[in-house]
């Protein structure tokens, strides 16, 4: 019958971290005080064998109260599962009040488990995918080519030709001549054509600045989750226009984008993982 590690002279009992002295045989509880279902519990969760912790748990009811809480059942499968790893003292035992701190060292451990450092590969993944994405085309239309980053200069250059052009004097007093009748002219389709335009235009400049305050939160050991959702939230609503735009049309969007816009709007997925 196995039973708790005990110090050749019998004075000192392993309970999984350290030597602590034995219990007297008056403070053995009886087999029958044992709950027998919560003892299997917590042997298949440790690992332990079912006898052997029924065996060790009777010497482990640090409180003396007669009844085994389950610290006190993990405290002993911990005794079994985790054999000495230090000699035996070589003074004589402290009186036994002074074991009663020694309880609350498995509890103490716990948290410690839980707090790994998370290196969350995923999302680190998520942010390569994007700089990946911007090397890659955007547009795409027969032998007609543009990366992502090539899309943020040519964009970057027409605003400067745009605001140079504004500066030297152009007569902006043409008149406001637009009525009700044109606004109403303008139908679902071309709005949403015009909003996808604006956001795939843009598209490079937002997944840059998406993937930088990534990088910025990952390098603090936080996860991106908001960010991909709003990553996410900007690709599937020019999705969304592009598709309403799209519709009862002989070409589309869709006919135009290239594999690097797919690659960078996709990796938001990745940045919501929190892994």
């Amino acid at each position: 019958m196995t039973g708790p590690t005990f110090s050749p002279d019998g004075q000192w009992m392993w309970d999984g971290n350290a030597w602590i002295p034995a219990p007297p045989q008056a403070n053995v509880l009886p087999q029958a005080s044992l709950n027998q279902t919560q003892i299997s519990t917590v042997a298949n969760n440790a690992g332990v064998p079912v006898n052997q912790l029924s065996n060790t748990a009777p010497y482990f009811d640090q409180n003396r109260d007669g009844i085994l809480q389950n610290t006190e059942l993990q405290q002993a499968a911990a005794a079994i599962a985790q054999p000495p790893t230090m000699p035996v003292p070589m003074q004589s035992p402290q009186p036994l009040v002074m074991q009663q701190p020694m309880v609350q060292q498995p509890m103490m451990q716990q948290p410690i488990l839980h707090q790994k450092n998370e290196s969350f590969v995923v999302p680190w993944i998520g942010v390569g995918m994007i700089f990946m994405g911007l090397l890659l085309p955007f547009v795409s239309f027969l032998f007609i080519e543009f990366t992502g980053f090539e899309m943020i200069t040519g964009v970057s250059e027409w605003f400067g030709d745009v605001e140079g052009a504004n500066s030297d004097g152009g007569d902006s007093s043409s008149g406001d001549d637009t009525t009700a009748d044109d606004i109403d002219d303008i139908d679902v389709k071309g709005i949403m054509l015009f909003i996808a335009a604006l956001l795939f235009g843009f598209s490079p400049f937002f997944y840059i600045i998406s993937a930088v305050i990534s990088i910025i939160v990952l390098l603090k050991k936080k996860s991106p989750n908001y960010m991909g959702q709003i990553h996410l939230t900007y690709a599937g609503l020019f999705f969304l226009c592009a598709i309403i735009s799209s519709s009862d049309s002989l070409m589309s969007f869709f006919d135009f984008i290239g594999i690097g816009f797919y690659l960078a709007s996709f990796a938001g997925v990745l940045l919501i993982i929190r892994n």
